[in-house]
């Protein structure tokens, strides 16, 4: 378990009504990683991890965060492929690891309290290193020139949540048949 030096990286988040764009790179190399999240994709992965917050509100807690990592309760990490892998190990020496295949990154937002700690993960893919001499802003990109692609994703997205909630269904109704059964 390594705790990764926010100071290496330096992040920045772009929000719209509907998306959050999360930029990071490395303040040393250059390299550089890039998501945008969808406003249904931020809530569906707070309503999995069992503490769900809307887009709002995470939207605030992230800017918070990456403002200033003062406040109470609110902290970000970010961890490469291997450095979930050691956490998954530590946990269970049983776990089964995902190879490094993509050079990605994990914004993980942790909010903790008295009473619950809940970890978001962000995962960011490589966009490559750095260049200084033109920087692409790339939600602006996406606003101008992959709407579609956007849009596309955000369809895969919900169909995606659909299975989810398919399969949990069907496991609530397998669960159901089993405690009448006994």
């Amino acid at each position: 378990y390594r705790e990764v030096n926010m100071d290496r990286y330096k992040i920045t988040v772009k929000s719209t009504v509907n998306d959050l764009t999360v930029n990071l790179s490395e303040k040393k190399s250059g390299l550089r990683w890039c998501n945008c999240f969808k406003k249904v994709f931020i809530e569906q992965l707070t309503r999995r991890t069992g503490n769900y917050k809307s887009f709002e509100t995470f939207l605030k807690m992230i800017k918070a965060v990456i403002g200033s990592n003062e406040i109470s309760g609110l902290s970000c990490n970010i961890y490469t492929v291997d450095d979930l892998n050691r956490l998954r190990k530590e946990k269970n020496e049983n776990a089964k690891c995902q190879p490094d295949l993509d050079n990605k990154r994990y914004l993980i937002l942790n909010y903790e309290t008295n009473f619950e700690e809940t970890h978001y993960p962000l995962p960011l893919n490589y966009q490559g290193k750095e260049n200084k001499e033109l920087t692409i802003d790339y939600h602006s990109i996406l606003n101008s020139t992959e709407l579609s692609k956007a849009d596309e994703i955000q369809s895969e997205q919900e169909i995606l949540i659909e299975k989810q909630r398919n399969q949990l269904r069907q496991f609530e109704e397998k669960l159901r048949k089993r405690n009448k059964t006994t």
